[in-house]
C-alpha cells in the first residue's frame, strides 16, 4: 500500500522551494500544511518543526487555527424517529406577533405558511 504522507525530507524540500519564491514565501497551499499536521501523528511536535524550521509555539497557532476553520459538517435527521419525540418552535416578533408549533417532527412543514409573503 502506497501511503500519501509526505516524508519529512519531501516536505522540507517543498518547503525551501516555495519560502525562496516572493508568491508563496508567506503563505504555503492547504495541502501541504495538512501533510506537514499528517506528519506530526508520526513524529514528535520537536523533531517536525526541527527538520521543517518552524517553531513549536508557531506550529501550535497554525493547528489552533486549522481546528477553528475546520468546516461543520451537516447531518439529515432521519424522518423516521420514534413518535415520543417532539418538536416545539417559538417565533417571536418585534411587533408582538407570536407563534408556538409543537408536535411532530412532520409539522415543520407549517413554517412554510407562516412565511409567505
Amino acid at each position: 500500500m502506497v501511503s500519501k504522507i509526505s516524508s519529512l525530507e519531501e516536505i522540507r524540500q517543498n518547503l525551501t522551494q516555495l519560502r525562496q519564491d516572493p508568491k508563496t514565501r508567506k503563505k504555503f497551499p492547504k495541502q501541504l500544511w495538512e501533510d506537514i499536521f499528517s506528519l506530526i501523528h508520526l513524529h514528535s511536535l520537536e523533531e517536525v518543526c526541527g527538520h521543517l524550521n518552524f517553531t513549536p509555539s508557531f506550529l501550535k497557532r497554525k493547528m489552533r487555527e486549522r481546528r477553528k476553520t475546520a468546516e461543520l459538517e451537516f447531518q439529515e435527521i432521519p424522518s423516521f424517529m420514534t413518535p415520543s419525540v417532539g418538536l416545539t418552535i417559538e417565533i417571536c416578533s418585534e411587533s408582538g406577533l407570536k407563534a408556538k408549533i409543537h408536535g411532530p417532527l412532520d409539522c415543520l412543514h407549517i413554517l412554510q405558511t407562516l412565511f409567505k409573503g
